[in-house]
């Protein structure tokens, strides 16, 4: 599975990572629109992580829940 499939389903995954990850904030997101570093960049400033921590962190959290989310969207299509 790509990043490509996040993006594509961007404001579901917005949702999910404010879920998982409090201290995200959905606005902030959205202005990112799917672009990964900004992602990971914000997650660690926001979770008190490195970059690389961040990064780890988010391909942990999306190898245990992205193929979920994809598989739920595609059922409810």
């Amino acid at each position: 599975m790509s990043w490509t499939s996040v993006t594509a389903e961007w404001q579901v995954f917005i949702r999910a990572f404010c879920a998982a990850f409090p201290h995200l904030d959905g606005e902030a997101l959205r202005r990112f629109r799917g672009d990964r570093a900004k992602l990971v960049t914000y997650l660690s400033e926001a979770h008190d992580l490195t970059e690389a921590e961040a990064c780890e962190t988010l391909t942990d959290w999306f190898d245990l829940n992205g193929p979920r989310i994809l598989a739920e969207l595609a059922r409810a299509a």
